[in-house]
């Protein structure tokens, strides 16, 4: 493909492919014409995997995509890079010998694999150094995952890109974040269903990022998974919707969590991001104290399944997310996270060379 040509870049999906793996496919989008395949020989007929939507980026700022982030079926989170101006050299980053290796396989802590079927976002890694790969564990494809209660994950994954090899090995080499409390708060006469995470601390010298167990400190595992995209904002938060199906037909199909969490460390904010009394502003107000101590809540429940989180950006360029407080019969509460959003590179398509 000559300079100045765009290109489509995107995986083959659930079981999208003959040979059952996950395939990247780069398409030369005026003549539609493939550029490069790549496979990631992971999969088969007999245990189909694929490939989700891929994340870009485009670390030197020159218009063009170096590197792509998607994870698969299996938890496989791969790294391909497009640098060059050479299309067949393009490749999965991370090969043992003729084999790829994936960045980092998502496994929960039985060491059950965990499928990735959403697209990953990318922002700067700490103190502007490698970068940082963002993405919830989930599947909600065919009939049978409505019931799952399998524990799924969100993670933030340090890629510090100057290796040959990917040294993520293992969530033992991840920081734990946990679900400290889940409960009902009312704040100037607004209720809402919230939660609070832990905040331990993540030395990117001994740590290569966080992960966060969708684990309830009150009900257990609920079968809770990331099946919509994350959306990731100026300030160095990510922002996951994740949702707990119901397998009553006569319900509202489920629930749904908001939650916002800094990318660096996948804790909490030390300052309020949420406005839980709904009068338009962030402030001490909107805090939760719990046994006497005073905290920043990290994440709000809705009623019905929200794959995404809904948004509009105000005046003052705060993002305001709309959802109900957990109540069938409650009015939407107003939340919202300032600044506005900001996203690391082009997040649909790029020139590829």
């Amino acid at each position: 493909m000559a300079n100045g040509q765009w290109a489509a870049i995107f995986g083959n999906g659930y079981n999208n492919s003959g040979t059952g793996r996950a395939v990247l496919f780069i398409v030369d989008i005026a003549t539609g014409t493939l550029i490069r395949k790549i496979d990631t020989l992971v999969g088969s007929a007999a245990t189909p995997n694929g490939l989700a939507t891929p994340a870009l980026a485009d670390l030197d700022g020159d218009g063009s995509t170096d590197y792509v982030f998607a994870g698969d079926l299996q938890g496989n989170l791969w790294k391909f890079d497009l640098r060059g101006s050479t299309p067949s050299n393009w490749n999965v980053a991370y090969m043992s010998g003729s084999t790829p290796v994936p960045l980092f396989v998502a496994t929960d802590s039985s060491g059950t694999r965990q499928p990735i079927t959403t697209k990953p976002q990318v922002d700067f890694g700490p103190n502007g150094a490698g970068m940082m790969l963002l993405f919830g564990t989930g599947k909600y494809l065919e009939l049978s995952d409505r019931g799952s209660t399998a524990t799924q994950t969100l993670y933030g994954i340090i890629d510090t890109n100057t290796h040959a090899i990917s040294d993520v090995s293992s969530r033992a080499q991840l920081v734990q974040q946990t679900i400290l409390y889940e409960q009902d708060s009312t704040n100037g006469g607004v209720t809402s269903h919230i939660r609070v995470t832990s905040d331990n601390p993540v030395d990117p010298a001994i740590k290569k990022g966080w992960y966060l167990d969708l684990t309830s400190p009150v009900s257990g595992a609920q079968g809770e998974r990331v099946v919509g995209d994350p959306v990731l904002s100026l300030n160095h938060a990510i922002q996951f919707t994740s949702i707990i199906p119901d397998t009553n037909p006569c319900s509202s199909g489920g629930k749904s969590w908001l939650m916002i969490l800094p990318t660096w460390t996948g804790g909490r904010f030390p300052d309020n991001i949420m406005d839980l009394n709904g009068d338009g502003k962030i402030d001490d107000s909107d805090s939760v104290t719990i046994g006497g101590n005073t905290y920043a809540v990290t994440g709000g429940q809705s009623e019905g399944i929200d794959t995404a989180p809904g948004m509009v950006i105000d005046f003052n360029n705060n993002i305001i997310h709309d959802y109900s407080s957990g109540s069938e019969d409650a009015p939407p509460k107003k939340r919202s996270i300032s600044p506005g959003r900001g996203f690391f590179g082009r997040q649909s398509w790029r020139q590829a060379r």
